[in-house]
């Protein structure tokens, strides 16, 4: 019995080690990418930049798209703060159609139109579109990735017909 809940314990406490550093392990890479791509002097990568920060930039982009959906909630966040929110808005939107490849998403993209930036926008224009994304998010947008579940790059596997 004593040997029975040993391993027993021994499993659940494997298991929340696994999921933890899963976790810790995501949201260092992704943030780290994201600070990255902020603090580089660059908006696009253009053949004439400084070749270190072309390689920071593409290791950066690579990071978030390998994290997948994994890096939506902390592109959300960086939104609000970002020097170049265009570009986060960006990734945003690609990691969205990524995830998405499986369905007809224009009613989504109708709904995201509204929230993307696209250049230099007021402050003013740059917070009701805050608002919309914040909105779309907690209405729908959440599911694309739920916070529990780090072991995975698509939460939001949506099967033909499922909408």
């Amino acid at each position: 019995m004593k040997l029975a809940l040993w391993i027993g314990a021994s499993l659940v406490l494997l298991a929340v080690v696994a999921w933890s550093s899963t976790y810790l392990y995501w949201r260092y890479t992704v943030k780290r990418a994201i600070r990255t791509l902020e603090a580089l002097p660059l908006s696009k990568v253009d053949e004439d930049d400084n070749p270190a920060d072309v390689i920071a930039y593409q290791r950066a982009y690579d990071a978030l798209m390998a994290g997948g959906t994994r890096s939506l909630p902390y592109l959300m966040e960086a939104l609000e703060r970002s020097p170049r929110p265009y570009l986060i808005s960006d990734l945003f939107m690609q990691i969205i159609h990524l995830s998405t490849l499986d369905r007809d998403r224009q009613r989504e993209d109708r709904q995201l139109d509204g929230c993307l930036f696209r250049g230099k926008e007021t402050i003013t224009v740059r917070r009701e579109r805050m608002e919309n994304l914040r909105a779309w998010w907690e209405h729908v947008g959440y599911q694309h990735h739920p916070g529990w579940r780090v072991w995975s790059s698509n939460c939001r596997p949506v099967r033909a017909g499922s909408e």
